[in-house]
């Protein structure tokens, strides 16, 4: 996965990439709300861990998904970590 980031220049934003596929791409002045934002995209990278917690919690009590799927996900929440 590839993590694009354009910076320090107006309209700032990032984007992911996973095998040259576009999966996501946010422009930093949606999450700043200041049009033209220049600087280090830093809210279009985060993830807010705890947005739709009780949703995700439900899920996981009622539907309890594969364990396999639930590491994965802990591995990759890792893995941004370390990209931040």
């Amino acid at each position: 996965m590839i993590l694009g980031i354009n910076a320090f220049y107006s309209e700032s934003s990032a984007c992911l990439l996973r095998d040259g596929v576009l999966l996501a791409a946010a422009e930093e002045e949606r999450f700043r709300r200041i049009k033209h934002w220049a600087g280090f995209p830093s809210e279009a990278i985060n993830q807010d861990g705890k947005a739709n917690l009780g949703r995700k919690l439900s899920y996981a009590l009622l539907k309890r998904p594969d364990l396999g799927l639930v590491l994965d996900r802990l591995r990759n929440k890792l893995v941004r970590r370390r990209v931040q």
